[in-house]
């Protein structure tokens, strides 16, 4: 619509020009915005690069300044160089391999059954995964291991839950437990997922199959293919989670509680339910941190799905880029200015 394309607002810039899956133009509002020492620029560019090389490049020859979540192979060429500062901060998100367990999944997709009905068997699939191995080979190290929702960008709410965990990794323990459900030979599951997450979705088949044979077949779709897909129940399992979750409201209310908004995998666990109410009632933020702790040890219990990982923001810039102050979904550029 025309306010995606030229929005209007009171923030420190104004759009003059937006060439769509170009660029955008902006200037300074200074005679608008509160505060007229913000923004310390005068006009900004924002432009879309979507090939990777192609914006590693734009970079290093100053064709820009400053770039955004660039692929993570890049991490070491960019922090070698001399002129470009890498600034890498845990992101308020979570990935997860989540199945179907939808109501209307014998109509969606001809099955009454499958192996990922048996909780036991989703166990397993999480202690066949080495998340540091994961986050090793797909992300060179830069995420965090994860076993619930709660991302360590909610500081205050996060808990390094590896110990706890029924999913922490054990691949003795997973072998037993596929044994157990007669799946010994394994089993193999379609999973949609983005074509941006093909490499993630690659390292993990490699370790599951590895430890305990589950073949996960990449069914890969681009971005305006996968949320209608997910939303319908198109899929038996898919790869993706949340990017945007400052509030523990964001990742478990609109994630995991009956009837959320992002809950299109039919998980419904009334204590889950009931725990998330008294979290988003809780006045004292120590009462809410109780429940929400326990919260997620129930859906650890519950939940048929495997925490992946938390990404890390990735930001690289030229070093004569001063000011920038990394904030979640924003790109907080009003303070930022350039010593050149």
């Amino acid at each position: 619509g025309g306010f995606n394309r030229i929005p209007v607002g009171a923030g420190p810039f104004r759009v003059d020009e937006h060439v769509f899956g170009e660029r955008l133009e902006l200037s300074a509002a200074r005679d608008t915005y509160y505060d007229p020492s913000v923004p310390c620029v005068d006009r900004l560019t924002h432009y879309n690069i979507p090939e990777d090389n192609t914006l590693i490049a734009a970079l290093e020859t100053g064709q820009v300044d400053i770039i955004y979540d660039f692929p993570t192979q890049f991490y070491g060429r960019l922090e070698k160089s001399n002129d470009i500062i890498v600034n890498t901060t845990p992101d308020v998100g979570f990935q997860m391999l989540a199945f179907n367990m939808r109501g209307d999944r014998e109509e969606k997709r001809g099955y009454s059954s499958a192996a990922w009905d048996d909780i036991n068997v989703v166990y397993a699939l999480g202690r066949a995964i080495n998340r540091d191995t994961y986050i090793e080979r797909t992300f060179q190290g830069r995420a965090v291991a994860a076993y619930g929702a709660i991302p360590p960008g909610e500081k205050f709410y996060f808990r390094d839950l590896s110990g706890s965990s029924l999913r922490a990794f054990d691949p003795d323990s997973a072998r037993a437990l596929m044994a157990e459900a007669g799946l010994s030979d394994g089993f193999e599951v379609k999973v949609m997922a983005t074509t941006g997450t093909k490499v993630p979705l690659e390292v993990l088949g490699a370790l599951v199959k590895e430890e305990i044979n589950v073949i996960l077949i990449p069914d890969l779709v681009e971005a305006s293919v996968y949320q209608p897909r997910r939303a319908a129940g198109e899929w038996d399992a898919f790869m993706g989670g949340s990017g945007g979750d400052p509030d523990p409201d964001d990742a478990i209310d609109d994630w995991f509680a009956d009837g959320a908004k992002f809950n299109t995998y039919g998980y419904n666990d009334e204590i889950v339910n009931r725990l998330n109410l008294k979290q988003k009632a809780a006045v004292d933020i120590n009462d809410r941190l109780g429940f929400i702790l326990e919260l997620s040890a129930q859906m650890d219990k519950t939940f048929h799905g495997v925490f992946t990982h938390h990404p890390m923001q990735r930001t690289a810039y030229k070093n004569d880029i001063k000011g920038y102050v990394w904030i979640h979904a924003l790109r907080q550029l009003g303070a930022v200015w350039i010593d050149r």
